[in-house]
């Protein structure tokens, strides 16, 4: 289901609030799969942070379930990126969704930004309510698509203010190819002249 935070009900915007509150409190987790993660500058991951706030502020997206270990074909990626549809509807977006894991339900927020013809996404999970950012850029450009390695990921940055001390690069290389593989069904979802329910 395809949502517009803009035209929801309070009760569904709550994920977005959820880590605006998180972030503003402040009161957020920093994790990286593979990795031990430092704050080696305040002022810029305050500054992240204000950027944060802007983006929640702006055009949201609850796109529901995914489940893990699925993805999009080869053949669609590639139709998508033919089409021109591997883009965004928006800028600058937010979009939430839920997974399964193990027991309990991973929530994911993932911030958006089309920067010419590449996608930029920044991601923050929450377990129990608490949430938590991997200090991570992925960067996708769509004339990569479909990846060799079709359990490849995008390439990868640090965010400013961040040091990512990488201990395990296999461990860490899985979580961002789930990643990847997240934002290509991400994208699918929301993109331009995607039929919408409200």
């Amino acid at each position: 289901m395809f949502k517009d935070l803009q035209n929801m009900p309070d009760s569904a915007k709550e994920p977005f609030a959820g880590l605006a509150e998180a972030i503003q409190a402040p009161d957020i987790g920093v994790y990286c799969p593979g990795a031990d993660c430092f704050i080696i500058d305040g002022d810029a991951v305050a500054e992240f942070g204000d950027r944060v706030l802007d983006v929640l502020s702006g055009p949201t997206y609850d796109i529901g379930t995914l489940l893990p270990r699925t993805s999009l074909s080869q053949d669609e990626l590639a139709r998508m990126v033919e089409n021109r549809r591997y883009r965004l509807p928006d800028p600058v977006c937010a979009v939430h969704f839920e997974c399964p894991y193990g027991g309990d339900v991973l929530r994911e927020i993932m911030l958006l930004e089309q920067i010419g013809e590449k996608i930029g996404v920044t991601m923050f999970t929450s377990l129990a309510d608490e949430w938590s950012l991997i200090p991570l850029t992925l960067m996708i450009d769509p004339e990569n698509l479909p990846l060799e390695d079709q359990r490849g990921s995008a390439d990868c940055f640090e965010l400013d203010g961040f040091d990512v001390d990488v201990t395990d690069l296999e461990g860490l290389d899985d979580a961002m190819s789930v990643q990847t593989e997240f934002l290509h069904r991400v994208i699918e979802a929301i993109a331009p002249d995607k039929p919408r329910l409200h």
